[in-house]
C-alpha cells in the first residue's frame, strides 16, 4: 500500500516535504518546577494533557499528512493519507488533545 494516490501527490511530497524535520513534542517535567506551582496552573487552564503527551510519532506519515493538507478560515483541516481522508475540526482537535474548547470562535462562511 502506498502513501499517495497519484504521482502528483508523491512529487509534491518529494519536492517540498520529504526533507523537512518533524520535531517531537516536548513534555514538561513538572517535578523540576514543583516550587513554582506550574503543574497546578497548567491543570487549572486545562493544558496539562497537551504538555504531558508521551506518544510515539511517525515522521513519514506526518510529512505525508502535511503534504496533502487543505484548510480554510475556521473550517476543517483536510488531508488524505493512504486513501484515508482525515478531517479535523477545532472541536475534534480539542477532543483528541483532551483540552477544553473554551474560547473557540466559529467562523461562518459568507455565501
Amino acid at each position: 500500500m502506498t502513501l499517495f494516490s497519484s504521482v502528483e501527490d508523491y512529487q509534491r511530497y518529494k519536492q517540498k516535504f520529504a526533507q523537512r524535520k518533524v520535531i517531537p513534542g516536548k513534555s514538561i517535567n513538572f517535578s523540576q518546577f514543583q516550587h513554582f506551582g506550574f503543574e497546578g496552573l497548567f491543570s487549572r487552564m486545562g493544558w496539562l494533557p497537551v504538555v504531558t503527551i508521551f506518544e510515539p510519532i511517525f515522521p513519514t506519515l506526518v510529512r505525508a499528512f502535511y503534504s496533502r493538507v487543505t484548510y480554510g478560515l475556521g473550517g476543517p483541516i483536510l488531508s488524505t493519507v493512504r486513501e484515508v481522508e482525515i478531517k479535523l475540526s477545532p472541536e475534534s482537535i480539542c477532543r483528541i488533545l483532551d483540552i477544553p474548547s473554551v474560547g473557540l470562535r466559529v467562523y461562518e462562511s459568507k455565501v
